[in-house]
């Protein structure tokens, strides 16, 4: 009850116990934080206000951005907000996992297999976009007159016997 000691073993203020071991009262939530069932104070998720409570906060419902939940997606990293400012977080290339952010994943960082390692789609390939279960498959265009990956010829046509 409000006045009552406590000790949680830390020096943080507002997480329910207070840094001189007196249980907080629901005035004195601060900004960002709300008043919960046990009348402690608790950060709030999903105002873009990052006190590092939550793993982010980027301040949307935005089930594919990375941060749902205040919780970092698998296939993303976050740089954490401030007490004024949200989470940003970005979709890793190269993971094989791709929520739409690039135009390919295949899963690595290299060049020249058909999905960048920029994530890009690169010249002479075709590559299906690649989900967030499965990596990107890229395969060499035949007929585009480009020669790329185990390609024997490629004389910018399909047809065959002509030379």
């Amino acid at each position: 009850m409000p006045g009552d000691y406590c000790d949680d073993g830390n020096t943080d203020n507002w997480d329910e116990c207070s840094n001189d071991c007196k249980v907080q009262l629901a005035a004195g939530c601060p900004t960002g934080f709300f008043l919960n069932e046990l009348e402690v104070c608790e950060e709030i998720c999903g105002d873009g206000l990052y006190f590092g409570w939550y793993q982010c906060d980027d301040a949307t419902n935005d089930p594919f951005d990375g941060c749902v939940n205040c919780a970092i997606q698998p296939g993303f990293t976050c740089v954490n907000g401030t007490s004024e400012t949200p989470s940003v977080c970005n979709e890793i290339c190269g993971d094989g996992v791709n929520f739409g952010n690039y135009a390919c994943d295949d899963g690595n960082q290299a060049d020249n297999d058909g999905c960048s390692s920029q994530c890009t789609l690169e010249e002479g390939w075709t590559c299906t976009p690649g989900t967030q279960e499965e990596a990107s498959v890229c395969t060499p265009v035949c007929g585009d007159g480009l020669t790329v990956h185990d390609e024997e010829c490629d004389d910018n046509n399909l047809a065959n016997n002509d030379g």
